[in-house]
């Protein structure tokens, strides 16, 4: 009985094996992607319009700031996607588009994608502006870079910011990422950045008129290259007063350093 036991298990081992070895075995492997590159310009004239608001959840924002004697919005887009062929890179940079509007004195541009899941591709903007057109930035996935504008600037649920020789007033706010701005800040102006996680560095000139109010609730606060009349200070919070004391410099970080240096 013993043996009969052992040799009907042995058959039934060996047909498992053979039913088994006639199985396909399903791939795993996942398809191989590959990087594409897209770029396009275009230029639309400015008439009445003097402010500008750019929106872009797909990648980065730069924008400069230019005089001319025909003031224009000029544009370009650089898209980046990951496809299995070039017929479908065409069909995902075919779903990235670039929207201009203008309502009234304002000019709307969005870069959006049509597609429900958009990990698989990138969008960056670079627009060059005239300097003194109102810029309001808001929604972007990617970093933002502005220069050379001599107008207020407003940039709204970014992560990284970088401005520099930035003349007028500014307002950032960011939820993780650092933030630098180089300001010249005109007479009432104001400077307020805050940021959720990040560090904070402010770069203006040694003449520049402010109050200056800086916290960080899980960092450190410092001033270098001014003279300022200091109302009260500790090692994560600073008030004071450049100067007459016309504008105001606010910096608040939850996370990270803050930095206030002269030019």
């Amino acid at each position: 009985m013993r043996t009969n036991i052992l040799s009907l298990f042995i058959g039934l081992a060996s047909a498992s094996l053979i039913f088994c070895a006639g199985c396909k075995k399903e791939s795993t492997v996942a398809p191989s992607l590959s990087s594409y590159d897209n770029s396009s310009s275009g230029e639309s004239i400015v008439t009445n319009e003097h402010i500008i608001i750019v929106r872009n959840p797909l990648g980065t924002v730069i924008m400069n700031g230019e005089g001319s004697a025909n003031p224009s919005v000029r544009w370009s887009v650089y898209k980046t996607v990951q496809a299995e062929s070039r017929t479908q890179a065409s069909d995902l940079f075919a779903s990235i588009a670039l929207n201009l509007q203008t309502s009234n004195d304002t000019i709307y541009v969005t870069l959006n994608s049509s597609l429900h899941d958009n990990s698989s591709l990138q969008g960056s903007i670079q627009i060059d502006i005239p300097y003194n057109v109102i810029c309001r930035i808001e929604q972007v996935a990617g970093n933002t870079y502005v220069s050379d504008l001599d107008t207020s600037l407003f940039v709204e649920n970014a992560s990284n910011v970088n401005v520099e020789r930035h003349n007028g007033s500014c307002d950032i706010s960011s939820g993780v990422g650092n933030v630098s701005v180089e300001f010249a800040l005109p007479t009432n102006g104001l400077c307020r950045v805050n940021v959720a996680k990040g560090d904070i560095a402010l770069k203006t000139p040694t003449t520049t008129s402010a109050t200056v109010y800086a916290k960080s609730n899980n960092g450190t606060v410092s001033l270098t290259g001014f003279i300022i009349t200091i109302t009260q200070q500790q090692s994560n919070f600073l008030t004071g007063t450049l100067g007459s004391g016309s504008g105001e410099i606010h910096a608040e970080t939850n996370q990270g350093t803050i930095r206030l240096q002269s030019l």
